[in-house]
């Protein structure tokens, strides 16, 4: 799964395309970052970290999987705005966060890993993509069921975010949560959504600010000894399960050109 070294390459930063008051503005980002930053950074301690030995056509492979500027097309860019959060990297890397979650892989071995930009588009909709290839077919799948597994656990710490979260101005409602059907784009596919909406408290003349949805979604797909995450944060529920596909669906066929297992 994604480590804490890949957190710089999500945004902090999003932009709304409705009037919202400061405080929602300020909050809707910062507990979204939370979700993207532990999916995308959750630290284990090194006893359960897996083994890198990268080999180059092993790496060069999970560079050609993650998704390019021309898998997305018209009106994507690429966020380069990095992410200005001092305490995102002390947070990404606390292992007691959620241990529950976390799988012990020791004895599985990565050798080649990439991450891709983060891709933005003017309705605030980021997606985002982790490439891995592990050293036999039998550790990625060993990977895959350990993840599966522990799913339900890293859920409920994420959920569990918007508890604690300043919400002294917004009221954050978690109405989703949990797997969602996806279509089986590759041998190994799941898909898992967390759906919030935030109502805020605070008038805008004289006029409660309608609520704001927020869907985040990870698409995790596998084939041979190559495993994928795909992240996808719509605001406002913007963008569509076929927008979705249509990038799994590519990361898919990039998937199955294996150079051949790396040496033991």
């Amino acid at each position: 799964m994604p480590r804490s070294g890949d957190t710089g390459l999500f945004s902090l930063r999003r932009h709304f395309d409705q009037p919202m008051p400061a405080s929602v503005r300020r909050l809707v980002p910062f507990v979204v970052a939370l979700v993207v930053l532990i999916l995308a950074g959750i630290a284990a301690a090194a006893s359960t970290e897996p083994q890198v030995k990268i080999d180059p056509r092993d790496q060069a492979w999970a560079d050609a999987i993650v998704l390019a500027s021309a898998d997305l097309g018209k009106g994507w860019t690429v966020d380069t705005t990095g992410s200005d959060d001092s305490g995102s990297n002390e947070s990404s890397g606390d292992s007691s966060w959620c241990p529950e979650g976390i799988p012990d892989e020791s004895d599985l071995t990565i050798t080649g890993g990439s991450a891709s930009a983060d891709f933005t588009r003017k309705d605030s909709t980021s997606v985002s993509s982790f490439a891995y290839v592990w050293q036999t077919p039998d550790q990625a799948q060993a990977d895959w069921d350990r993840t599966l597994a522990l799913m339900p656990a890293q859920i409920d710490c994420l959920v569990s975010l918007f508890d604690t979260a300043p919400t002294h101005a917004v009221r954050a409602v978690v109405t989703a949560k949990g797997a969602f059907a996806f279509p089986a784009v590759a041998p190994r596919t799941a898909a898992y959504r967390i759906r919030i909406v935030f109502r805020s408290t605070a008038r805008v003349k004289k006029r409660k600010s309608p609520p704001f949805v927020v869907k985040f979604d990870l698409i995790l797909l596998g084939s041979g000894r190559a495993s994928v995450w795909l992240l996808v944060d719509s605001f406002g529920g913007k963008v569509s399960p076929a927008v979705e596909q249509s990038l799994a669906a590519k990361m898919v066929a990039r998937m199955t050109t294996d150079p051949g297992p790396a040496p033991a």
